[in-house]
């Protein structure tokens, strides 16, 4: 099924939330560089799960950045 997660903002701290959106915005940009804005309507809080479960389970090298997009300019 697709929707089952949610994010609880309310029990992380702060630090957590970060990487969390990190995550969250890294996805949604690679989205969008492969496959447009149909790529990105696509992006669920599930998909950014499975992206955090996959990250620990292979420890690909980390590329920090910073970028801005329409949904979220700041």
């Amino acid at each position: 099924m697709f929707g089952y997660i949610i994010v609880n903002k309310a029990e992380m701290k702060f630090k957590e939330f970060d990487v969390y959106h990190s995550y969250y915005c890294g996805l949604c940009q690679v989205l969008k560089k492969r496959s447009g804005w149909r790529g990105q309507i696509t992006l669920s809080y599930d998909m950014t799960f499975v992206l955090m479960l996959l990250t620990a389970l292979y420890e690909p090298e980390t590329v920090h950045g910073t970028c801005k997009c329409v949904a979220h300019p700041f």
